[in-house]
């Protein structure tokens, strides 16, 4: 009966409004409620899927799935001898087809193309601790590596599709953009950063270094890079070389941390503090949710 509760658990986020709480204006869950619910025009597995929102002046929140690995900075705090230079890359390929997807609609599906019509969407704060994990559901998982999924929607923005771009400018349009790249760029730098404190190596012939700073290099080669085909020419490429990396190097994460994706967070003691009345001692009856 547990296991069946814990398949349905939700995150969820609220915050009182200004009208309700003066000292909060809850401006950063109304982006994220934005972003998720009206902006984004589809789902991807690498953005945090959104089911539900609520506001009636008094509270406002914001329903989303529940990843049972937590955010990969915690992950990397408590298990650093699992990051490995297969990790790092596999971790980079799926922030890139996060992006790719944000910024334009584009996956593999439409062969990494603009999607017409799509807003250039930007996250706006990407580092480890709003990237989150849970065990592989793609059915494109590489060994016990988990699957990765960008939340934490609060700082995003959009321009809509019908907002005219100039053809010179760029710079100015897509420069929440660039930030994006570049501050996954950093993400990616801190998990290197794990392996040189471990007393670990890269591979002789890697190119890990090279691919992470393709993330903030075009912040610096000027506005004919920075364009839509630019960004997604330097998406995609880097998509090719860490999926053959990832699988190159390969070395499965330690059963310690393969398992805590899928660990029971919430205790049945945690389940049924919620599901039964206060002061009653009776347990939930199977089939009542």
């Amino acid at each position: 009966m547990y296991a069946e509760l814990r398949r349905e658990l939700i995150a969820v986020k609220f915050c009182k409004p200004l009208v309700a709480n003066p000292d909060y204006d809850g401006v950063e869950l109304e982006n994220e409620i934005h972003a998720l619910t009206e902006a984004l025009p589809a789902k991807h597995p690498r953005v945090i899927e959104a089911f539900d929102t609520y506001d009636d002046g008094h509270i406002q929140w914001l329903t989303t799935r529940y990843m049972t690995g937590g955010d990969l900075q915690c992950f990397v705090n408590k298990f650093p001898w699992a990051v490995s230079e297969s990790l790092i890359w596999h971790i980079g390929y799926q922030i890139a087809e996060g992006l790719a997807h944000l910024f334009f609609g584009a996956n593999a599906a439409n062969n990494m193309s603009p999607a017409a019509g799509w807003p250039c969407i930007f996250h706006g704060d990407i580092h480890l601790g709003n990237l989150f994990l849970g065990p592989a559901v793609s059915g494109k998982s590489l060994g016990n590596f988990p699957d990765l999924v960008l939340a934490d929607f609060g700082e995003s923005d959009h321009y809509p599709a019908s907002e005219q771009v100039p053809v010179t400018g760029f710079v100015t349009y897509l420069s929440h953009h660039v930030r994006d790249l570049y501050n996954a760029g950093k993400a990616l730098e801190e998990l290197l950063d794990v392996l040189v404190v471990d007393g670990r190596t890269l591979a002789r012939d890697s190119v890990l270094l090279d691919g992470i700073d393709r993330f903030g290099a075009i912040r610096v080669e000027g506005p004919k890079k920075v364009s839509k085909e630019g960004i997604l020419k330097l998406l995609s490429g880097f998509m090719i070389v860490a999926d053959e990396q990832r699988r190159k190097y390969y070395q499965p994460m330690p059963a310690d941390a393969a398992a805590s994706l899928v660990a029971e967070k919430v205790s049945d003691g945690d389940l049924e503090m919620i599901f039964c009345r206060s002061g009653s001692h009776s347990k939930p009856k199977k089939g009542k949710r």
